[in-house]
């Protein structure tokens, strides 16, 4: 669906281990049935501290989960990374992405539809304007859901729950 509108289009999957098991090579067989084999790369596995360089090479990150009972409300840590790291991100609605990031840092799509996730990844493509202030509201929205600001507001919780003054 993009091939033809976006010169020079890939698809680089890094995965965790090498030879990642059914779900890689299912993906990789669907690539070859669709002819579409030729805009993929598998690379990797490499040691996790190159992951952020790794990421930043990218253009996008795409998250297109399913959604479930457990997907609408489970946070992948590749969201945070790839938002911290500078990445405009695709990804689909759902609950906890919509919560903790929004419209303004996360350009969503339904699940299930290829069109709809093309017609996503052409209108990133097609504005660097946009693809700028989602990089700008995802890392300031990284910087507020960082660790040691949520440990201070968890920490400060747990006080007013014990009853401690000043929490």
């Amino acid at each position: 669906l993009m091939r033809t509108k976006i010169p020079h289009i890939r698809l680089r999957l890094v995965p965790r281990i090498r030879d990642e098991g059914r779900d890689l090579d299912h993906i990789l067989q669907l690539a070859k049935d669709l002819s579409v084999d030729d805009l993929i790369t598998v690379d990797g596995p490499f040691p996790l501290e190159r992951m952020p360089e790794i990421m930043r090479e990218a253009d996008l990150g795409i998250y297109p989960a399913n959604i479930d009972c457990h997907m609408d409300v489970a946070l992948s840590l590749k969201i945070p990374e790839m938002l911290s790291v500078g990445l405009p991100v695709i990804a689909t609605r759902l609950t906890v992405l919509e919560d903790l990031y929004g419209e303004e840092c996360i350009a969503f799509t339904n699940d299930r539809d290829p069109q709809a996730f093309a017609d996503k990844v052409i209108e990133l493509f097609r504005s660097p304007e946009l693809r700028e202030r989602m990089v700008i509201a995802g890392r300031k929205r990284s910087k507020e859901l960082d660790w040691t600001v949520q440990y201070r507001a968890y920490l400060n919780v747990i006080r007013e729950l014990l009853g401690e003054p000043g929490a």
